[in-house]
């Protein structure tokens, strides 16, 4: 596959205050939320790259102080394409949310 991957220390950081700030001082709450914020964050950057490697693109996923990047280069996309790729970022992100409150009806 045409993607790349890279973390910035920057995101634990940011990652980790954001844990501890919502488990106030459970490290199982704080160790879960890294999990969530990791795969969500993650889950949403595949989105746009899955839908941009679909349309001939080489893409680059970076996660960053506040979240993630995702860059894509390679022959000019139709303003369709690129409206496509940013819509499923969002897309991929609800369908998880949607896949964990599944779940909660199976456990």
């Amino acid at each position: 596959m045409k993607i790349t991957f890279a973390i910035r220390p920057a995101f634990w950081i940011f990652s980790l205050l954001i844990a501890f700030l919502l488990s106030q001082g459970d490290l199982v709450q704080l160790f879960l939320w890294e999990i969530i914020i990791f795969v969500s964050v993650v889950f949403h950057e595949c989105g746009h790259a899955f839908t941009a490697v679909l349309f001939g693109q080489k893409c680059r996923i970076e996660l960053v102080a506040m979240g993630g990047l995702t860059s894509f280069e390679g022959k000019k996309l139709s303003s369709w394409k690129l409206f496509l790729i940013t819509l499923c970022g969002p897309l991929f992100g609800f369908s998880l949310g949607m896949a964990a409150y599944g779940l909660l009806y199976v456990i």
